[in-house]
């Protein structure tokens, strides 16, 4: 019988344990669990790869999931970040960041894309492929997502939803799709699972220099009404082929759309917003410098603006 109150006794179980493992298992196999427990059990701080070819373990992961199981759990303790291996994609999985414990200025958390895919089959009760849910100091750049056409009752590329500070988005490729359907979406920050339309509270997020490609919204931020969303910045971002809005915002104070390029390319009967800003609860807005071209038979709006004030 195991005698707890003796520390030698239980390291001569665990080894007597261990020596018998290895009669049956790899030894390979062995340092590689151990890895894959170590890298799980800790608060995450540096340089890590997510790269499909290798098993998680060391400084690896081997899906976006298990980046995110380890570092939803553990949290991190500086800043943190994860680079795709280029060439080891497509990835097709969803992921969910949720509330990853000790972010701050000096302890951020970067996934760098490398240009790799990520995809997967939505349905209703899952319309997202990259959720940052409660998040704050959390970077995505150079990841292209892109909607797969089995899916069904919708699609959020990277969904930013209930709350969510101090975020960038940089750099992506987002397909959407062909759907009309207003559940499509390709960046869009909500304060819902299910819905582009319900409010979340946001403050200091950037979404620059992406592309942006069918579905019904390219981009949307939806704030409290209460609380306006601030430091909200859309810059450099090409959006193309919307069914409903390019970009879309409601329930935000300062907010900043320039120099971005909105173009509906297809001549299909229906109405548009290249951008839309409303309806009401929408303070001190500056938008410049944007390029909106939208061939239609019918056109709408390219600017639409609903009770709100700038």
């Amino acid at each position: 019988m195991l005698n707890e109150a003796n520390p030698a006794l239980i390291i001569l179980n665990f080894t007597f344990v261990l020596i018998n493992l290895m009669k049956i298992i790899p030894l390979s196999f062995l340092i590689a669990l151990f890895n894959s427990i170590l890298i799980c059990a800790q608060p995450l701080t540096g340089n890590y790869t997510i790269n499909s070819a290798l098993p998680t373990g060391g400084t690896n992961f081997q899906s976006f999931n298990s980046f995110a199981d380890s570092i939803n759990l553990n949290g991190v303790s500086g800043n943190v970040i994860a680079t795709v291996q280029p060439g080891s994609g497509p990835y097709h999985e969803k992921v969910i960041f949720n509330n990853v414990a000790g972010t701050g200025p000096t302890a951020s958390v970067t996934i760098n894309g490398s240009g790799e895919t990520i995809t997967a089959i939505t349905d209703t009760g899952n319309i997202y492929i990259v959720r940052l849910q409660d998040v704050s100091f959390f970077n995505v750049k150079n990841l292209h997502v892109v909607y797969d056409t089995v899916s069904t009752g919708g699609f959020l590329g990277i969904h930013i939803m209930h709350s969510g500070s101090d975020i960038s988005i940089s750099n992506c490729d987002v397909f959407g799709g062909p759907e009309v359907n207003s559940l499509y979406g390709s960046i869009v920050a909500s304060g819902s699972y299910k819905s582009i339309m319900d409010s979340g509270d946001f403050h200091r997020i950037n979404i620059v220099g992406n592309v942006c490609t069918g579905g019904a919204f390219g981009i949307s931020l939806y704030g409290k009404g209460s609380n306006l969303a601030t430091g909200i910045v859309i810059d450099s971002n090409k959006v193309y082929d919307f069914y409903v809005n390019g970009i879309y915002f409601r329930a935000t104070d300062g907010l900043i759309v320039s120099n971005n390029h909105l173009d509906h390319r297809t001549s299909v009967v229906a109405t548009r917003n290249a951008i839309q800003i409303g309806p009401n609860e929408n303070m001190n807005a500056d938008i410049h410098g944007n390029f909106i071209s939208v061939y239609l038979k019918i056109l709408q709006h390219r600017f639409y603006s609903r009770g709100s004030s700038w």
